[in-house]
């Protein structure tokens, strides 16, 4: 036996090479399969230019790469069509007619009505006199979503011809979005119209967003309607490097996308890398209000005036972030991040952190010098925490000191330490049962809270926490 029965998932033989080849593809195939959603259900022309892991149910007739397979699943994997033929009770959503479809051995058919959507069978049962909208979408010949329109559906029973849903009437129209896109099946502009809803009669003008993309397809410009506009500069690696935010002034065609030549750019934020793709130090500006002139921004005295804020990172040879320097705008002069992490003082806010053997943060400390530990047990769950760390001795003055227990179903105890000796403990006691009509360890029944004067957490402080049929809590 070469694959299982049901989802045909290719099975180990023994003694087998590469055996990881064997597993991954099963696990492709469960990773089209279950929780299947699809782009569309009625396409019979593959799309030109599908994305890693798009799923389509093939259209009746299909044609080109597609040919010969009707009605099954397509998903497109790596750099091509993978198909799988649906077994009866295969239940899969159409994220273009927001409708579940369940496959009957012959066809595809919506689960709420038992009829194949887009066809001139009904669509269920509702009442036409409720209060709903009927939302009306077009596509192009290659699937894609170029408009899409809302109704007044109060009373209005939807039509079809030759199968396809007839628009309502144009006075029921109250929102109007249409969506274009470029060659390569991008969304590069949306227009979202103002719709007069005594009469339906659409705006001529729209609020308009628009995206530009680079030969590799990364974002480089981008248009909000209230008039900003944002423009990123990345690296041979496709990092960003600089973003902009700019009100897009300079700009005339396509090619002033990649600058902000002649905008007049309101903030700009900057990152430098490492040989490990780590950010090792950002910088940010934020243009004064009585600057002038356009471009990239300077500093507070050269180039078009601005504030420039600095921060920056280290790491150890696991690329973890080890400290985080904070210089703000190191009172409006220049600063040059050092080789190593520079000494803590008033102006250089430096945070640290320093990892165990596991790679768990054992300890941090802060800007002012104050340190913070934690202990874990061996399932990385935090046993203890000292805050203000001197030498482990609880006083009034630090070495503020909370131990943790815990439990299969999460923490049971919380103690914290007392100057001079013992603690307050709190628990949590689980386990709810005959009452409640839930049956479960997972969840608190009582909180056991600490005297006032042993620090114990006796039965008779118990609180118990009452539950529903669904697990929620309440007194």
């Amino acid at each position: 036996m070469s694959e299982t029965t049901l989802l045909g998932l290719p099975l180990l033989q023994p003694s087998q090479a590469q055996k990881h080849v064997t597993v991954n593809d099963a696990m492709t195939v469960l990773d089209t399969v279950v929780q299947l959603s699809v782009k569309s259900s009625v396409l019979n022309i593959p799309p030109s230019i599908p994305a890693e892991g798009d799923r389509y149910i093939v259209g009746p007739v299909p044609t080109g790469t597609w040919s010969g397979k009707a009605r099954q699943v397509a998903a497109w994997v790596g750099s091509a069509w993978v198909f799988h033929a649906p077994a009866q009770g295969w239940i899969a959503w159409d994220e273009t007619t927001s409708i579940a479809l369940v496959f009957t051995a012959t066809n595809w058919q919506s689960l709420v009505s038992g009829s194949f959507p887009n066809s001139v069978a009904d669509f269920g049962t509702e009442s036409t006199s409720v209060n709903r909208p009927i939302t009306y979408v077009q596509y192009d010949n290659l699937g894609q979503m170029i408009s899409s329109e809302v109704y007044d559906g109060d009373a209005v029973t939807v039509g079809f011809t030759a199968g396809v849903p007839n628009r309502p009437s144009s006075s029921l129209l109250r929102a109007k979005t249409i969506t274009s896109y470029d060659e390569i099946g991008r969304a590069y502009k949306t227009e979202t119209y103002s719709v007069d809803p005594s009469s339906g009669a659409g705006s001529t003008s729209a609020l308009t967003s628009q995206v530009w993309f680079d030969i590799r397809g990364l974002t480089l410009k981008s248009s909000a309607p209230g008039g900003i506009v944002q423009k990123t500069a990345y690296d041979s690696l496709g990092r960003a490097t600089t973003s902009y935010v700019t009100d897009g002034g300079g700009d005339s065609s396509w090619s002033d996308a990649d600058d902000v030549a002649g905008d007049t750019v309101l903030s700009q934020s900057e990152t430098v890398y490492d040989a490990d793709g780590n950010a090792i130090l950002s910088l940010n500006r934020q243009r004064f209000h009585d600057a002038s002139g356009t471009g990239s921004l300077g500093t507070p005295t050269s180039g078009v005036n601005s504030r420039v804020s600095t921060a920056a990172y280290y790491y150890d040879t696991r690329n973890r972030l080890t400290d985080s320097v904070n210089v703000g705008t190191n009172g409006a002069g220049s600063w040059t991040r050092p080789g190593t992490v520079p000494s803590r003082s008033d102006t250089t806010l430096v945070n640290s952190v320093q990892y165990d053997a596991a790679g768990r943060a054992w300890k941090t400390i802060d800007p002012k010098g104050i340190e913070t530990r934690n202990d874990f047990d061996l399932l990385g769950r935090n046993t203890k925490t000292i805050q203000n760390y001197v030498d482990g001795t609880v006083s009034d003055a630090d070495d503020k000191t909370t131990e943790y227990t815990h439990g299969p179903a999460g923490r049971t105890s919380l103690t914290a330490k007392l100057t001079g000796g013992g603690g307050q403990t709190t628990e949590w006691v689980y386990g709810v049962g005959s009452g409640s009509g839930v049956f479960s360890n997972d969840i608190v029944a009582a909180t056991k809270w600490p005297d006032a004067t042993t620090g114990a957490s006796p039965a008779d402080r118990l609180r118990r926490s009452g539950r529903n049929g669904a697990g929620l809590g309440g007194r």
